[in-house]
C-alpha cells in the first residue's frame, strides 16, 4: 500500500509489519499508521510504503517463523527464503531513506527501537515526542 506525497523531492519510508506471526500487532499497528497518515501534512515530506503483513501464514498459525523454521527478521542480509524473493527484488529497486519494522513483545509493556545502525540521532529525536513513561531501555543501550 503506498501514500505517495506530490512532492518530487519527499523522501521514501517503508513501514513494514507482521514479520514475526505471534506479534499481530504490527500488522495492526501499520494499519492505524496507514489509516492515520492518509490526509496527514507528513505527506507534503514522505512517500509512505506500508507492507502489514510479511509473514501471512505465520499470522494465521500465530507462529513466529515461517513453516520451514526461517526468522525472516534474520534473512534480509542473504536470500530470502519461501517466495519472498519478490519482496527482496523490489527492495532493491526502490531506495528508501528510512524503514521501520513494527513488532510487539507480549513480556514488555511500553514501547523500545532497536537500531538497525546509524541514524544521524533520528531516533533520539522522534522519540522526544512520546511520553518518557512509555519507553524502555535496555542496560546495554541497545535501545532506545
Amino acid at each position: 500500500m503506498h501514500l505517495r506525497s506530490h512532492n518530487s523531492g519527499a523522501r521514501r519510508i517503508l513501514i513494514t509489519g507482521g514479520i514475526h506471526g505471534n506479534e499481530p500487532v504490527g500488522v495492526t499497528a501499520n494499519l492505524e499508521l496507514f489509516a492515520n497518515l492518509y490526509d496527514s501534512p507528513w505527506r507534503r515530506y514522505f512517500d509512505f510504503t506500508f507492507v502489514p503483513a510479511l509473514n501471512p501464514g505465520g499470522l494465521r498459525d500465530n507462529f513466529r517463523t515461517l513453516r520451514d523454521g526461517s526468522d525472516l527478521n534474520r534473512q534480509f542480509k542473504g536470500k530470502f527464503p519461501n517466495g519472498l524473493h519478490v519482496l527482496q527484488k523490489y527492495l532493491k529497486k526502490h531506495k528508501y531513506t528510512m524503514s521501520l519494522d513494527l513488532h510487539g513483545a507480549k513480556m514488555r509493556k511500553g514501547f523500545f527501537v532497536i537500531k538497525g545502525g546509524p541514524d544521524r540521532g533520528l531516533v533520539k529525536m522522534s522519540l522526544k515526542a512520546l511520553d518518557p513513561k512509555l519507553l524502555l531501555s535496555s542496560d546495554s543501550g541497545t535501545y532506545p
